[in-house]
């Protein structure tokens, strides 16, 4: 079963994160996965922000896409 797909707004732009630095690849981190996972899951999560604490990126979680 296909998890929906939501929209996000970015609230402030980060720094690359580290791992462009040291690896030129970005490995994808398992919070920002994982938040995301729970707001295609939980409409609880959507509104709010989430932000990196390493680069400084914040998204809020607008909605479902249809």
């Amino acid at each position: 079963m296909l998890k929906p797909k939501i929209r996000t707004q970015v609230l402030q732009k980060g720094r690359p994160p580290f791992c462009l630095k040291s690896y030129q690849q970005c490995r994808g981190c398992f919070g920002w996965r994982n938040m995301l996972k729970a707001a295609q899951s939980d409409t609880s999560w959507q509104g709010l922000p989430l932000k990196c604490l390493l680069t400084g990126l914040t998204l809020k979680i607008e909605s479902h896409l249809h």
